[in-house]
């Protein structure tokens, strides 16, 4: 029996690298694909990536004061899938902030993009949601790609089957250019996210956070630790795909000049 499919869009962030911006980082407008068509937000290239992957439902997990989200998407009904908003409360990283809406993604397929995060591939969920559907002994597949700058990404290590051995987030000293930018994962890894987190939460509320900062937790840490409690990863990698994070200055300036030179979008692969 095939699980339903939710696709996760976390919107903590603050965008200060941007500067004052007059909108939620997830809705910059860029220029739409369809020809003639006026500029759309940055998030809706993502709600038709999951939507092209068969995602019934969408769920927001919005940092306290983005109330531009959702009195821009709404219901979602406008955009053919129903969306619901969930608020962070813990500031500690993406992990936490997907933690904010476990109960309502235990029991699905999950996707998960970056909004701010622009993929030259149409439809780069659907190869992942295969490999899921086909193989039962995998939890997790991440969508990997040759990166621009592998010390701002998870770097991932994989063997001769493309299982994922470790995941480095941000390395000082990158060993690889092979980084997962996207994901699918089935329930064993959402439980473990929630337990994981659980216990992170547990180990902050004994520190005295005034005096010890708490370093920042990301996704790829999260996965990591999955595979190290035998949780099996598969990289699927996509060699010809290109990715811009415009939630950087130096992406934001090349916006358009990305947009331009992939206004013709292939999907040839994986």
């Amino acid at each position: 029996m095939n699980l339903p499919i939710i696709g996760l869009i976390p919107a903590g962030g603050t965008a200060s690298r941007l500067g004052n911006m007059p909108c939620s980082k997830e809705l910059i407008p860029i220029p739409s694909p369809v020809p003639n068509q006026l500029p759309e937000p940055v998030s809706q290239r993502l709600i038709r990536a999951y939507c092209s992957a068969g995602a019934q439902r969408i769920s927001w997990i919005l940092r306290h004061g983005k109330w531009d989200i959702p009195a821009y998407f709404g219901s979602g009904q406008n955009y053919g899938v129903p969306m619901d908003y969930s608020v962070m409360h813990y500031p500690y990283g993406p992990p936490f902030t997907l933690f904010q809406a476990c109960p309502l993604f235990q029991n699905h397929l999950v996707l998960l993009g970056f909004p701010d995060i622009l993929l030259n591939h149409p439809n780069p969920f659907s190869p992942l949601v295969h490999t899921l559907r086909e193989n039962p002994g995998i939890d997790v597949a991440l969508g990997t790609v040759t990166a621009i700058d592998p010390s701002s990404v998870d770097i991932v290590h994989a063997n001769e089957d493309h299982f994922v051995t470790h995941i480095f987030p941000k390395p000082d000293k990158p060993t690889s250019s092979i980084a997962w930018i996207w994901a699918a994962w089935k329930p064993a890894f959402s439980h473990f996210l929630e337990n994981f987190i659980r216990q992170k939460l547990e180990q902050i509320s004994s520190l005295n956070t005034h005096l010890t900062p708490i370093p920042e937790i990301h996704i790829g840490h999260t996965i990591h630790h999955f595979i190290q409690s035998g949780g099996q990863v598969k990289a699927v990698h996509f060699p010809k795909t290109q990715y811009l994070d415009i939630g950087t200055p130096t992406g934001y300036n090349n916006l358009h000049s990305f947009i331009h030179a992939h206004h013709h979008l292939s999907s040839s692969e994986p």
